[in-house]
């Protein structure tokens, strides 16, 4: 449950609440920036995207009428800037690692980074919304409604992208030798 999720909680949000807005950025940031990687953004990008969506948010907050969780609805609000930026941004590589990491002690590390930045690179490759779809669904472990009440698309629909996003990602890095 989020901290964030009270009545009490929402009615300072909606009424503007510095302290309350700023707790919420607190337990959504992390979240926040890795739906933007997700997507395909990097560094400066990500920083961009999450703080659009956070100034989308707070002047959204106002009308959020509570149909859905605050969670679910910062979601449909990252889920669109993200793509957004996604379609706005230039493309940039930023190496993850510092050149002088190459001892004997790091090798495992690296070894890691590699697969988990090759995996999340397959699902890049994806496509945006496929994208963000498997990082819901695997990543941040939500339940199959909220990613569709999120994207907008039947359960059905979900179920499909996340069966062609696994056979996808099966073959693709079938071929990644590490």
């Amino acid at each position: 449950m989020e901290l964030l999720d009270t009545p009490m909680d929402i009615a300072n949000l909606r009424a503007g609440d510095a302290e309350a807005f700023a707790e919420l950025v607190r337990q959504f940031q992390d979240r926040i920036c890795s739906l933007c990687q997700s997507v395909g953004l990097r560094g400066a990008d990500i920083d961009q995207a999450a703080a659009d969506i956070f100034s989308a948010v707070y002047l959204a907050l106002p009308g959020f009428d509570g149909r859905s969780a605050l969670g679910t609805w910062i979601y449909q609000i990252a889920f669109r800037t993200a793509l957004r930026q996604k379609k706005q941004a230039a493309r940039h590589v930023h190496g993850i690692l510092p050149e002088n990491l190459a001892g004997p002690e790091q090798v495992d590390l690296v070894e890691q980074l590699d697969a988990k930045q090759e995996i999340w690179k397959s699902v890049a490759a994806l496509g945006p919304q496929v994208a963000m779809i498997v990082k819901l669904y695997y990543q941040d472990d939500l339940p199959l409604p909220e990613i569709a009440q999120i994207t907008g698309r039947p359960v059905g629909t979900i179920k499909s992208i996340l069966y062609r996003a696994r056979q996808q990602l099966s073959e693709s890095l079938a071929r990644y030798k590490p």
